[in-house]
């Protein structure tokens, strides 16, 4: 029982800390670009909020057969956190934020974006060392944890989207939609490896609720370049 809580210890205090630092980078990425945003704080608070529980309901949705009642969904300190929920709930939030205090939501959600896939991986790291894979990929004779694959694949995202920012920012929006598109296309093609899924044909609920937000992101990112032309063209 100690062991178990002590798990539950690391995997909450990494998504605590995933929360902090991915906040701070976006932060400081932008304070980098001389873009300031007063009450930060209070908004990623928010946002942080609306994420918990939008990853928490993803989760509940994603591996229903794993909770006997709806009270079960509240027990968040057991565990069972889905990430892109978060994302998802939490991005949201933000642009509602954003847009109610009037303030430019691409680019913000570019600058939140980046912070986003550091804290990802963060996250994935508390959930390698608590051991929650939630199924593994074999090759040959090794076997690779589903976490460790998303991972690997939230590192190499941060590290494109850290070395081409300067280049893409200009289309304000890109950064977010790339992020969105390339991450959630990796969580559909890992999926495919994860246990306790539960399926409608040879998907996963999970699956699909990411070929939705696929179509979305591949649209987002046709009316950003749509929009950029039209403004060289008024120039």
């Amino acid at each position: 029982m100690k062991s178990l809580n002590l798990l539950h210890l690391i995997h909450g205090m990494s998504i605590i800390a995933a929360v902090f630092i991915g906040g701070l980078c976006s932060y400081l990425l932008a304070k980098r670009d001389g873009n300031i945003l007063e009450k930060v704080e209070d908004y990623l608070f928010i946002s942080l909020l609306s994420g918990v529980v939008g990853a928490r309901l993803f989760y509940f949705i994603a591996y229903r057969n794993q909770f006997e009642s709806w009270y079960e969904f509240y027990k968040i300190w057991e565990g069972g956190l889905v990430s892109y929920g978060g994302f998802v709930f939490g991005g949201i939030t933000l642009a509602i934020i954003l847009s109610f205090k009037k303030k430019p939501l691409d680019l913000w959600l570019d600058y939140f974006s980046i912070g986003f896939l550091l804290g990802l991986v963060i996250g994935r790291l508390g959930d390698v060392l608590s051991g929650e894979y939630m199924g593994y990929l074999i090759v040959s004779d090794f076997s690779i944890p589903i976490t460790m694959l998303e991972l690997i694949w939230g590192a190499v995202l941060f590290s494109l989207m850290l070395f081409f920012r300067k280049k893409v920012m200009r289309l304000q929006g890109l950064i977010f939609g790339l992020t969105v598109l390339l991450y959630v296309l990796g969580r559909f093609l890992i999926d495919f490896q994860r246990e306790n899924l539960i399926n409608l044909g040879f998907l996963s609920i999970s699956q699909i609720v990411d070929l939705v937000i696929l179509a979305f992101s591949i649209i987002f990112i046709g009316f950003v370049i749509l929009l950029d032309r039209r403004r060289k063209n008024a120039v």
